[in-house]
């Protein structure tokens, strides 16, 4: 979650996501990808991401760039370019764009139903822009760069494009797709990019099933993650993608076999006696931390953790989280998160909760305990709600505590608020069982 000055110089992160094809992920909150394409004149740069992200793809590229070529001109794909010190071209009908100041006439900023992000992007897209650009030359529909073939898949954008390369089913497909929700940041299944960023929608989905027809075997994007697996049938889904039909269906964390209960709904408080573990491959251990003066919300999740729950004696809670398992679908921050600046994972493993006292009042368990971080702790109390299924247990429990108690301090510009919230769902079984 690092918010360097654009001047300052960063160790680039780099991915070979095929051969002879690199990702460089740069630019926060909001992660910008360019793609560096070897050929035999040079390195060509698809895409140059925010303002300031120069020195990281060249330091990426390890020489000069030949030439960048730009899926679209918004601000975080076209920032960069005039710092990569080579000629850029795009396609003829985003010249025009290339060539003026941002904002694009057709971005829709009210269109955003999140207030915060409605408010805070246009700002950010003012810092990741570098102005209008001078155009070298074009590109259409039909040519080939760096042995791809060029796609027009106008809809974000009017002159938007794509690289496909037939050999191996890569496909680099700029903003033509998205699989991030634009109101939160998080990720998500593949969708048409969101309205209030595109020149014709419908133009959009009728290019994502164009983009079909080429049969690709991985999708790479301009933000979050790639298109893998079953692409046919995501690149369906996604033409038809509705986002208002799906609002509120991007949560992270493992799916649930029965309804999620936001209260316990207990007949017998005797069938919860007895101690019982909590099943990792039904529960989730997700945490949110605002960012950027909370305009941004950080969502994530630890993906190796033990949990009990002993109602047999003395009630007890306890959960131990594994420090370097976090993941929040980005690979350079979740390896911030993973640092001395956050939860020095390599020195310090664990993170853990032990309760004090667990007292079941109506239909919560109150819980006081302490949180363990860093050689830190600090008192953390929480409310666990516990539903009986079966000779199961569902629970769903919630706290916010203080990260910069637990030396967790980095914040430049006091940026990112003191406190996460943390959140445990899923279903505890009887300890003497195997959770499968």
């Amino acid at each position: 979650m690092s918010d360097e000055s654009p001047s300052t110089t960063k160790t680039p992160d780099v991915r070979d996501i095929a051969h002879g094809v690199r990702q460089v992920a740069v630019g926060e909150p909001f992660f910008s990808y360019a793609y560096l394409i070897d050929s035999p004149e040079g390195i060509v740069a698809f895409d140059a991401g925010v303002r300031g992200s120069g020195p990281e793809i060249l330091a990426a590229a390890g020489g000069p760039i030949a030439k960048v070529i730009l899926s679209h001109a918004h601000a975080d794909h076209r920032g960069a370019a005039p710092e990569l010190g080579a000629p850029i071209y795009c396609h003829p009908d985003e010249i025009a764009d290339a060539k003026a100041d941002w904002p694009q006439s057709y971005l829709d900023f009210s269109l955003i139903e999140n207030q915060r992000i409605r408010e805070g992007l246009p700002r950010l897209n003012q810092t990741w822009d570098s102005g209008p650009l001078e155009i070298a030359g074009t590109i259409e529909e039909g040519d080939e760069v760096a042995g791809m073939q060029v796609i027009h898949v106008p809809g974000h954008a009017p002159g938007e494009i794509a690289l496909f390369r037939a050999s191996d089913g890569l496909l680099l497909a700029g903003d033509a797709i998205y699989t991030q929700d634009a109101e939160t940041g998080d990720p998500g299944p593949a969708r048409v990019p969101n309205q209030f960023a595109n020149w014709n929608t419908e133009q959009a989905r009728a290019s994502i099933r164009k983009l079909a027809t080429y049969k690709p075997t991985s999708v790479w994007l301009g933000h979050s993650t790639p298109v893998t697996g079953d692409v046919d049938a995501q690149l369906e889904a996604a033409a038809g993608f509705d986002e208002n039909r799906s609002a509120g269906n991007h949560a992270v964390g493992a799916p649930r076999t029965a309804p999620r209960q936001t209260a316990m709904s207990m007949t017998n408080d005797e069938t919860l006696v007895g101690r019982w573990q909590l099943d990792p491959r039904r529960s989730s251990v997700e945490f949110r931390v605002g960012h950027l003066w909370g305009l941004v919300t950080v969502k994530g999740r630890f993906e190796d953790y033990e949990g009990r729950l002993d109602l047999s004696g003395d009630p007890a809670l306890e959960l131990t989280i594994d420090a370097a398992s976090v993941q929040t679908g980005n690979r350079k921050r979740d390896q911030h998160l993973r640092s001395a600046d956050f939860f020095e994972a390599e020195n310090h493993p664990r993170v853990r909760f032990v309760s004090d006292s667990v007292v079941l009042q109506g239909k919560t368990l109150k819980v006081r305990g302490c949180l363990f971080a860093r050689d830190q702790s600090i008192p953390l109390e929480l409310d666990a709600h516990v539903r009986q299924v079966d000779d199961e247990l569902e629970i769903e429990a919630a706290t916010s505590a203080s990260h910069r108690k637990l030396g967790m301090t980095w914040s430049p510009l006091g940026m990112i608020p003191p406190r996460s919230e943390l959140l445990v769902t899923g279903y505890l079984v009887p300890a003497t069982e195997q959770a499968a």
